[in-house]
């Protein structure tokens, strides 16, 4: 790692020794690559890996959103009437 290296990622190097996980770019393969050794180079883009958004959403019967819940057990809780549905919604991250 150099000056510049520690420079640009400083942030992100007290993360990863805190036990966060980091991913970089690779510029080969077009997408975020998981590493448990990163190098720090300054020329290379590194990012903590991001958890996906879970939700859990009430649909009508139109299949409009009603709601959106942190737990199945509170979406199921809400008590909507028949018809209704719970669906469970997990965001897609580029890897």
């Amino acid at each position: 790692m150099t000056r510049d290296g520690y420079k640009k990622h400083k942030d992100l190097i007290g993360k990863w020794t805190a036990g966060a996980e980091i991913q970089y770019f690779s510029e080969f393969h077009r997408q975020w690559v998981p590493t448990t050794a990163p190098d720090w180079d300054s020329d290379v883009e590194y990012r903590i890996k991001p958890n996906p958004l879970e939700r859990w959403l009430v649909l009508g019967e139109n299949g409009a959103l009603y709601s959106a819940h942190l737990s199945e057990d509170a979406a199921r809780a809400a008590g909507y009437g028949k018809g209704w549905r719970v669906v469970h919604m997990k965001e897609v991250i580029d890897e």
